[in-house]
C-alpha cells in the first residue's frame, strides 16, 4: 500500500507525509516536489488517515486527509482447514472455529455423511452462531445436543465476503474406529531455502502438517539469473 504526494511549486519544498491519527511522520522529503510512503505491513483492516504537509521559502500547503482502509477476504486465524473427531453415539457435539476478514462476512454450514456425497443443509436442531473477536476477527460455533448414527461424517463452515472464501472441515468418526486418532490439519506460506538449502531454486512453498504426516506441495518456478535481471521459467 502506497500514499503519493505531489506538489506544484515554483521552488523546491520540504515535504512530509504523516499519520494523521497518531501525528507520526512517515516519510520526508527535503528539497523536491514528490514523496511516496510504502507501508509494508499493513494488516487486515489497517485504517489511517495520512496527511501530505510541504514548506518552501514562500508559503505552507497541507493536503485533506486520505482515509485508507485495507480490506481482506476470510482466512483461518490459526491455519486450521481439517480437523478429524472421533466421538461416540449420543455424545454432545461441539465444532469451533476462527477466522480473520474484513468486511463482516458470512457463514455457512453443509454436511456430507461421505466425501463424494451430496452436501446437505444441517437441521434446524443444530446450533450455529458465530462471536465477534474484534472488528476483523471472528469465531463460529457449531453445536448438536445429541449426536445420532446417521450424523458421522464431514462438516463444512465457509466464511465469504467481497473478497474471497475460505473453508474448514470437520471430519467425525465413530469412536474406536481405526482412523480415529484426531487430527489437525493446518497450513501456511513459508520460504522454502529456510527450510532445505539444497532447494534453494524452488522459490515458495506451501507447507502442510497433518499430525504426524508432513507434506511439501512445491510451486516449480525456477528463476534464471541473466544480467541484472530475473527470467521466469516454467
Amino acid at each position: 500500500m502506497s500514499v503519493f504526494c505531489e506538489v506544484d511549486s515554483s521552488s523546491f519544498t520540504n515535504m512530509s507525509i504523516r499519520n494523521q491519527n497518531t501525528s507520526e511522520i512517515l516519510s520526508i522529503g527535503t528539497f523536491t516536489n514528490t514523496l511516496n510512503f510504502t507501508e509494508k505491513s499493513a494488516r487486515c483492516f489497517h485504517t489511517a488517515l495520512y496527511i501530505c504537509t510541504a514548506e518552501n521559502r514562500i508559503g505552507f500547503a497541507a493536503s485533506d486527509p486520505i482515509q485508507i482502509y485495507v480490506n481482506c477476504g476470510p482466512r483461518s486465524l490459526d491455519g486450521l482447514y481439517f480437523l478429524r473427531i472421533p466421538a461416540s453415539f449420543h455424545d454432545k457435539l461441539e465444532m469451533s472455529a476462527n477466522f480473520l476478514s474484513y468486511p463482516t462476512p458470512s457463514f455457512q454450514w453443509g454436511f456430507r455423511q461421505k466425501s463424494t456425497s451430496p452436501e446437505l443443509t444441517l437441521s434446524s436442531d443444530f446450533i450455529r452462531t458465530s462471536t465477534i473477536i474484534n472488528i476483523s476477527s471472528f469465531s463460529v460455533h457449531l453445536k448438536k445436543t445429541v449426536l445420532e448414527e446417521d450424523q458421522f461424517g464431514y462438516y463444512t463452515v465457509r466464511v465469504t465476503n467481497d473478497y474471497g472464501s475460505f473453508m474448514t472441515t470437520f471430519h467425525i468418526i465413530p469412536q474406536g474406529n481405526s482412523d480415529s486418532q484426531q487430527n489437525v490439519c493446518k497450513s501456511s506460506s513459508t520460504e522454502l531455502s529456510a527450510l532445505i538449502p539444497i532447494l534453494a531454486s524452488v522459490s515458495t512453498v506451501m507447507f502442510i502438517f497433518c499430525a504426524g504426516l508432513i507434506i511439501f506441495i512445491i510451486l516449480r518456478r525456477r528463476f534464471i539469473k541473466k544480467g541484472k535481471h530475473f527470467r521466469n521459467m516454467p
